[in-house]
Parts: C-alpha cells; structure tokens; sequence
C-alpha cells in the first residue's frame, strides 16, 4: 500500500489484483479494482467496494453520514502494519466513533469495521453497499432450504432486493430505519451471509464473505449500468463495549456457484 496524489488514495498491487483505497470522495472504501486475469475494473467510476454508507436505528430513516463524513474530507487515515485505516470522528446523532481497515493479499481483500459507542443504541445496524460493473450479471446467494440460489434482481431499473438472516431482521425492516425505501424480500433465509457476484462468461466471480455474527441482512439495488451489492451488520451498542465485524472479498474463478 502506497499513498499517490493523483488517485487521492492508496494504490495496492498484490500481483493478482490491483487497485485503490479511498479515504474521501462519495465512496470511500475500494475502488479501480482488476485481476491480472480480466483487465477490467469491476467497480463504476466515483464509485466503490465495501463503502459504508448507513448508520440506522428504529424510526431512523437512512443517514447517510459515514459517505458524508468521507465526501467533506472529515476522515482520518494512514498506514499500519501495511493496512489502511480510516478513522471517522465522533458526530452528535450516534455518538461514535468508527474506524474501518483495509488489507490486500494475493485475491483477497479484508475489511475490519470497529465502532467504539459512548451512548446505548439497541438494534443499531451500519449499511455498507459495494457498487459492481454489470460485466458481472448474476448475483447468486445461499439459501437456507434450497442452497445456491440466482436472485431475480437485475429486471427492472432501481428494483432493490433483500435476503433477511431471520425473524428479527425482517421486524428490523419495518421498524421506520429505511424510511420509504421500497425492497423486494425473498421467501428464504440466508443460509451463510455470502453474495457471489458472477460474470458467466469468464467465471470470475467476486464474493463477498461477511462476519457470521454481526451481518443481519442482504440486500442490494440494480442501476442498469451497475449493482449494489449491500449488506447490514447489526448490534445493541453498549458504551465501553467495541462492535466489531469483518467483511472479506474474494476476486477469482468460480467454478462451482452457479452450474
């Protein structure tokens, strides 16, 4: 990892995929990734990867305060241990403080999200969307009933979808934390909280691997030109007691999802 000027961002190159961290923008998170075997960047431009984008509560609506935070340039960052961090700052709604870490190695990129609560919020959830180019046209999940399953969510322009980890997550749908945002929820739980999101024809696939314990939610939003791919994790904050989830993404051939 290494800081460039021209980019605004740490540029990394594992020797099998490439690409940039963004500490400011509209998306801060991954942006301009490629594999050395398909010399496409899979992410829009001004667009990213494992962006945070929500923090939501009951009656909430959708804040949108870590993009704002990172578009006003209000984030820390640096290097340590090879890994970027960002640290986003304590702000009066929620009264935390987020830090966020990024690391690449060989097709693999690892995301460390650890919010640090000075007040109680029961059924809080963070919203983090990755925006992928429509190269990759299939989005397959793993269903609790009937495993691999390819969502219908590319049909109609800004048609969203959701896949809920269980009961409670859909009573955390309706509790006014989305506002009016109208999702299409599918029949089944998820099995293992992966999304797999596939180009058919060359079998590259990212897949996003999120922490068992804290991700309550799937979901995502196709734009015709990309597709968010989105997930929540959720706990009760407790003051003194760190949140902390993990996400990993995984860019490589995929051979088994989707035959």
């Amino acid at each position: 990892m290494r800081w460039t000027d021209a980019y605004d961002g740490y540029a990394f190159n594992t020797g099998v995929i490439s690409g940039m961290i963004n500490p400011f923008g509209d998306y801060h998170g991954v942006s301009g990734l490629m594999h050395r075997d398909h010399m496409i960047n899979v992410v829009r431009p001004h667009k990213a990867l494992l962006n945070a984008e929500y923090y939501l509560r009951p009656g909430s609506g959708m804040y949108m305060h870590p993009r704002w935070l990172s578009k006003q340039r209000c984030v820390e960052h640096g290097l340590e241990d090879g890994r970027v961090v960002l640290k986003f700052p304590e702000e009066d709604a929620y009264g935390f403080r987020m830090t966020l870490t990024y690391g690449a190695a060989e097709d693999v990129i690892d995301m460390t999200m650890r919010i640090d609560p000075t007040r109680p919020i029961e059924a809080f959830e963070i919203f983090f969307a990755s925006y992928v180019v429509e190269a990759f046209s299939e989005t397959w999940v793993n269903l609790q009933s009937s495993g691999w399953k390819r969502l219908n969510n590319r049909g109609e322009m800004n048609a969203s979808f959701a896949v809920a980890c269980g009961d409670r997550a859909l009573l955390l749908m309706r509790d006014g934390r989305f506002g009016d945002w109208q999702v299409e929820v599918d029949d089944e739980f998820f099995a293992q909280p992966i999304l797999v999101d596939l180009d058919p024809s060359t079998r590259m696939a990212l897949i996003f691997q999120l922490d068992e314990a804290a991700t309550s939610l799937l979901c995502g939003q196709y734009h015709g030109w990309d597709t968010a791919h989105d997930w929540s994790f959720g706990a009760d904050l407790v003051p003194g007691e760190p949140f902390e989830a993990r996400a990993r993404l995984v860019y490589r051939h995929c051979e088994t999802v989707g035959r």
